[in-house]
């Protein structure tokens, strides 16, 4: 008998771990493998992070020599200037900044602690408008005649620890805007909310914090959540957003203490980034906890390919572990920052769809 009783202990077991794995890798299966080489760029490169690919241009914020933006011509791989100087004067940027498509010759760039967004004209970088986001996002994305934002919301300017659960519900898991940066309408609900409806809107964004990329060519929009598998597409219209599909298996890993988020070892990161192009949205997906990436060195990149619909539609992986990544849609090149001996390096992966 007690045979038995181990021996269905372990099937169960055998049968629950399957399960996981299954759910883990919904969309991981039969991956196309990327192999990536070097760009031989003419220009130092320091600590990049937004990197944008617009028409022929590479564009991607990195701090060096006093400016925050650095361009590069991808026919033929030419520096072509670093832009937008640290400062508070007109022009001026206050780091971080966050870089978009705004549209085929225009570069967005949005800065969080001014809830402020510049629209510049490529590839001269002249500032052709700046618009003010009076609840202050925390990052912004532009589709074609909208915007769309993430943050720690809040009503009034209320402190986030004194809402109640009618102002969280409220409030929405994102904000949409006209051109001029008015909010129009709010849109989506934090996921696995049932067990949280109490928690504050801060606590709320910071768990479930992750990726934001929009259609710079339509009205669409996608999120991935980092600490959780939280996946979801939306489409937008003046008056409301139209949740098209989720996807989501398990709830986050990460904890909240002290007004701070805390990553343990065996806190999990699943999307850590997203680009939108006019034809698909890549997710960046990683699915190692902290002990498995940071201990035992160990790293998996799988770029995520779905249609605006939320319909998964292809699945690469890469043969170098890459930090942040573009799109050049038209020449099917996908550009990626990787670390190699403490030195970020530009590297190109050509794919098919």
């Amino acid at each position: 008998m007690k045979i038995i009783i181990k021996t269905a202990i372990f099937l169960l077991g055998i049968i629950l771990c399957t399960c996981t794995a299954e759910k883990k890798s919904i969309f991981l299966q039969h991956a196309t493998l990327l192999h990536g080489k070097a760009v031989n760029v003419d220009c130092l490169i320091g600590q990049p992070y937004e990197i944008v690919c617009i028409d022929t241009l590479l564009i991607f914020s990195d701090f060096y020599d006093h400016q925050t933006v650095t361009l590069l011509d991808i026919r033929n791989d030419r520096f072509l200037g670093r832009f937008l100087p640290v400062g508070n004067g007109p022009g001026e940027v206050i780091l971080p900044v966050r870089l978009f498509e705004a549209s085929e010759k225009e570069l967005g760039v949005f800065m969080p602690q001014w809830g402020c967004f510049y629209l510049l004209e490529l590839p001269g970088m002249e500032l052709r408008e700046k618009i003010f986001f009076e609840d202050r996002p925390i990052t912004v994305k532009k589709t074609k005649n909208y915007y769309v934002g993430a943050g720690t919301f809040r009503p009034n300017g209320t402190n986030p620890s004194s809402q109640s659960d009618a102002d969280n519900r409220q409030n929405g898991r994102y904000h949409l805007y006209d051109s001029s940066g008015k909010l129009m309408h709010k849109a989506g609900e934090y996921p696995f909310g049932g067990k949280d409806d109490r928690m504050e809107a801060i606590r709320k964004f910071i768990l479930y914090q992750g990726y934001l990329c929009a259609n710079p060519g339509s009205n669409f929009f996608a999120h991935g959540s980092e600490f959780c598998d939280n996946l979801e597409f939306f489409e937008t219209q003046k008056e409301q957003s139209r949740l098209l599909k989720k996807y989501e298996t398990h709830d986050t890993t990460a904890e909240f203490r002290e007004q701070r988020l805390t990553i343990t070892d065996n806190t999990e990161k699943n999307y850590t980034w997203a680009y939108g192009t006019e034809q698909y949205c890549y997710f960046l997906y990683c699915g190692l906890t902290r002990e498995e990436s940071i201990r035992k060195k160990l790293f998996k990149n799988h770029v995520i390919v779905f249609d605006w619909n939320g319909n998964h539609v292809k699945t690469f992986e890469t043969d170098v572990n890459i930090q942040t990544f573009c799109i050049d849609e038209v020449n099917r090149v996908m550009y990626g920052f990787v670390t190699v001996e403490d030195e970020f390096v530009l590297m190109r992966f050509p794919f098919e769809i």
